[in-house]
């Protein structure tokens, strides 16, 4: 069962700035979930949220990943607030390789389940996680970010591995407000579905506390 690394390193975002990084965007802006996923809490204690890097205060996000194709896996994962620049990701990392056994998501596995500080955005490799880590982690292992999900018909230090890699596909990223809650646990099952452009469909599901 793969056991990926974690990395560790409230934000009410005002509605002023939603609508800035929306008009930013040549992209349709979905405002309702926009401003729901910008002011839902983060905590549920007595004591408020402070600063933007405060993190004491907040409950917490589990993420698990179960790996319905005959493939192995290789991404990032985690959890990150898109508007908030000043805090870092906390994320996981599944590698296929044979120096770190206890990582490897291989053919139809589930990973363990990973428990983060709640953020307002989950995600499962996608473009704006690995950018978020890369400019807000100093201690990011630079020279590992890649995008999206890799995926190999043997470990990726096997010289006969095929790989084939896809990103930015549907459900690949979830928000708080829209898709879950904290305390919930947001759990990714990856298939193979030829109906997909990519080949690979990711569906997810949302146990709530």
């Amino acid at each position: 069962m793969a056991q990926p690394r974690i990395r560790a390193s409230h934000i009410a975002v005002f509605l002023t700035t939603i609508v800035l990084a929306g008009a930013a965007t040549c992209s349709p802006v979905d405002w309702t979930n926009a401003f729901v996923n910008n002011t839902t809490a983060l905590g549920s204690g007595t004591t408020p949220l402070g600063g933007p890097t405060d993190t004491l205060n907040r409950d917490s996000i589990t993420v698990a990943v179960h790996n319905n194709t005959p493939y192995f896996v290789s991404a990032f994962f985690g959890a990150f607030d898109p508007l908030n620049e000043l805090l870092a990701p906390t994320y996981g990392q599944f590698r296929s390789s044979s120096d770190t056994p206890d990582q490897i998501l291989g053919p139809f596995e589930t990973s363990e389940r990973v428990t983060f500080i709640c953020h307002r955005t989950v995600s499962l490799g996608d473009t704006t996680l690995i950018e978020a880590i890369r400019d807000r982690d100093p201690f990011a292992p630079v020279d590992e970010l890649a995008e999206g999900m890799t995926f190999s018909t043997r470990l990726l230090d096997d010289p006969d591995t095929e790989t084939f890699t896809v990103n930015n596909i549907p459900n690949q990223r979830v928000e708080i407000g829209v898709d879950y809650e904290c305390d919930a646990l947001v759990f990714y099952e990856l298939s193979l579905d030829e109906a997909e452009p990519s080949g690979i469909r990711i569906d997810v599901s949302v146990v709530l506390p």
